[in-house]
């Protein structure tokens, strides 16, 4: 990230034009997480007691150090999916908070007469979320899908487009966010 992060002020007082709450999906819920990990713990069992009936009972060893791996990728990913980036555009600024679970949490404010968001193509298949500032960038959801990004990048131009000409703005077509997208709060003020 090239810009310069800052704490910025909460100012509850004032309505925002825009803010979203972008957050990873994860499609295994905590139920789900049980049931995989019952299942093959289950699995896991029956092998390795078969196994220890013909004497291999080494076997055990591995097949405990294979649920171990499992468990450790599921944890990874769903301390990966406590991240958040809040972005809420105001008159006077947009501001940009990013909360990792590892405590970073980091905040930026640009203005939104300079801010423009883009959407760069990385391959044929990923894109790259930015919002550029005077020669400065911010990248926003790295784990949104790329049609995710295109409606949040749609979402948020309307909104900075608003702020700089609020007459211009409200004449302009709206753009929902789609349904399927990550995407916890949208709320559009004016």
């Amino acid at each position: 990230m090239t810009t310069e992060l800052e704490k910025h002020p909460e100012n509850p007082g004032v309505a925002p034009l825009f803010e979203a709450v972008l957050s990873p999906h994860r499609s295994l819920p905590p139920l789900g997480f049980v049931l995989v990990m019952g299942g093959l713990i289950g699995i896991s069992i029956a092998i390795g007691v078969g196994f220890s009936l013909v004497g291999a009972w080494p076997v055990l060893g591995f097949l405990g150090i294979d649920i171990l791996l499992v468990y450790l990728a599921f944890r990874i990913s769903y301390d990966a999916a406590r991240q958040c980036q809040h972005v809420r555009l105001g008159v006077d600024a947009l501001e940009i908070a990013f909360h990792n679970p590892g405590g970073r949490d980091r905040h930026a404010v640009l203005e939104p007469y300079w801010a423009r968001v883009e959407v760069e193509p990385i391959n044929a298949r990923r894109g790259r979320l930015v919002i550029r500032s005077r020669g400065e960038f911010i990248e926003l959801g790295a784990f949104l899908a790329n049609d995710e990004k295109l409606a949040f990048a749609r979402a948020l131009s309307h909104a900075l487009r608003q702020a700089r000409d609020p007459i211009q703005g409200q004449a302009l077509e709206t753009y929902p966010l789609s349904p399927k997208t990550s995407v916890i709060s949208y709320r559009p003020g004016g």
